[in-house]
């Protein structure tokens, strides 16, 4: 019986557990609700600027802020009003889309902030 507690247990916790790729993203511990979230990223050929497309599913309705933060080819990050908290209503097993783009052609990676409250940097 008790393997079996503890074999329930290790399962509820994979369960919960958030898939996401940790180089691109930062999610603070108040957001466990989101049960997934990707990025995928390319360069628009009319002005050379990056645009990310962020997708996910969260398990509640809720509020979170995320924020995009570029950076150039040195790893150096770029000031942008652009790269803002911004607030997002999400809905319980509702797939979400956010889409940010690059403030300049210089940017050449990124990473993306979820958090439960606005995001100061």
């Amino acid at each position: 019986m008790k393997k079996l507690i503890v074999a329930l247990s290790i399962v509820a916790l994979a369960a919960c557990a958030t898939e996401y790729d940790k180089k691109k993203f930062h999610i603070t511990s108040d957001t466990y609700y989101i049960s997934e979230v990707f990025a995928k990223d390319h360069v628009r050929e009319s002005d050379n600027f990056k645009v990310v497309n962020i997708t996910g599913v969260a398990s509640s309705d809720t509020t979170v802020f995320y924020r995009v933060l570029w950076y150039d080819e040195n790893g150096a990050p770029l000031k942008s009003t652009l790269s803002k908290s911004t607030e997002a209503r999400l809905r319980a097993e509702q797939p979400f889309h956010w889409t940010a783009v690059a403030p300049n052609a210089n940017a050449k990676d990124y990473r993306v902030f979820i958090s439960g409250r606005p995001i100061e940097q």
